[in-house]
């Protein structure tokens, strides 16, 4: 019986170490680093890919709040996009595109710096690339951050 209790015990503590989460101030940054008119827009994504002449990302800057949670061998940070902006060809006119941030995919262009951890100090400028990664079908994005030497 005791050794149940303290099974019991072990796993509500270390459930609750793993579980909970903290601030962290992240900027969220697009920096497309190409020309104007070099993208492609791609319909069924509503997003601008590499090797075209009708889509630019502009150079966006976000200060976001995430969620920082310590799990095994790292943490998980949880972002949200709200909404991208896109400048779009149409007709040979330039045209702002604004689509919601759900279902959304980041490529080489997107990355994060987080800037303010208050509880994990030793993840501040640490750069994050986003490419690869797609946002939910409600805004949201989780990238996992190893343990290491930052």
């Amino acid at each position: 019986m005791k050794k149940l209790i303290f099974l019991f015990l072990a796993l509500f503590i270390s459930y609750n170490a793993y579980s909970e989460t903290e601030d962290c101030w992240c900027w969220c940054r697009v920096d497309p680093l190409s020309e104007p008119g070099t993208m492609q827009w791609v319909e069924n994504c509503q997003c601008c890919m590499d090797n075209g002449i009708d889509c630019v990302i502009p150079i966006d800057e976000d200060y976001r709040q995430g969620e920082l949670m310590v799990v095994t061998g790292g943490f998980t940070l949880t972002l949200h996009l709200d909404y991208v902006m896109i400048n779009r060809k149409i007709n040979n006119n330039w045209t702002v595109y604004t689509r919601s941030g759900n279902n959304y995919p980041f490529d080489s262009h997107h990355y994060i710096v987080i800037s303010d951890c208050p509880g994990h100090p030793e993840l501040n400028n640490l750069r994050i690339e986003l490419d690869g990664l797609q946002t939910n079908s409600q805004g949201y994005y989780t990238v996992f951050i190893p343990s290491g030497n930052y």
